[in-house]
């Protein structure tokens, strides 16, 4: 069961709720020069989004802009499943 609340600790039960989406990533480590994690950080700041959230949110981007990953039908944010945007109803 993904989505079950799993408890912390060894006193008072803490529970944190596991998204499926975020029980299916991968991690991995990324290395840096300092001048690249800076402007980094800048922007994700500028974004209101942490450091990870930029890099996966940057890899995505460019991935989906090159044809390298289809978008998901069920995720409206993104797209439909042909991988053109989502039209805005005027």
């Amino acid at each position: 069961m993904r989505n079950a609340p799993r408890l912390l600790g060894r006193g008072a039960p803490i529970l944190i709720w596991t998204h499926p989406e975020v029980a299916d990533r991968k991690s991995f480590l990324l290395r840096l020069d300092e001048r690249t994690f800076l402007a980094l950080k800048r922007w994700a700041d500028d974004d209101l989004r942490s450091i990870n959230a930029q890099v996966e949110f940057l890899l995505r981007h460019s991935l989906e802009q090159t044809g390298r990953l289809r978008r998901e039908a069920s995720d409206p944010a993104i797209g439909n499943a042909s991988g053109a945007p989502e039209s805005d109803p005027k």
